[in-house]
């Protein structure tokens, strides 16, 4: 194991608020509303789809009617889906950080990944160690392991 792909599922959604301000004598209006999704994350997806009448990549159209004096309220939801590879060495360096520490001893990562990855950083600092007493005192792994 030379490090972990961490998957992401990242959530977001803009409100929309409209009034038709037209008199009560006035007929319903149709009010389209284009949105546009975030770039963030390589792309996020449109997820809503109640009112949608256009859609292409990272946009969507959505048709509203509204009686005069009429608010309509609604949501966008996107979503996006991402991955961040650690290396070990990041691994390491990230242990000393309070936020990714909780992360990696959280219930984010199952304790099989967890297990297995503190077993490699641990051959790791052995490796690593071994190789500087090595160094200073000739000796080998082969010396150890007997």
């Amino acid at each position: 194991m030379d490090g972990a792909t961490l998957a992401y599922k990242a959530q977001r959604a803009t409100r929309y608020a409209i009034t038709n301000n037209a008199e009560a004598s006035e007929k319903p209006i149709v009010v389209y509303v284009d949105h546009q999704a975030s770039m963030q994350h390589n792309g996020y997806s449109i997820v809503t789809s109640e009112d949608r009448v256009k859609e292409a990549a990272g946009f969507a159209r959505f048709e509203k009617t509204l009686a005069p004096g009429e608010t309509v309220v609604f949501e966008v939801h996107e979503e996006a889906t991402y991955e961040e590879a650690w290396s070990m060495r990041n691994i390491r360096s990230l242990l000393t950080q309070p936020a990714a520490r909780k992360l990696f001893f959280g219930a984010t990562i199952s304790e099989d990944i967890r297990t297995r990855l503190l077993t490699r950083l641990a051959q790791l600092n052995m490796e690593q160690f071994l190789k500087q007493l090595k160094q200073f005192s000739g000796l080998d792994r082969r010396t150890f392991a007997k």
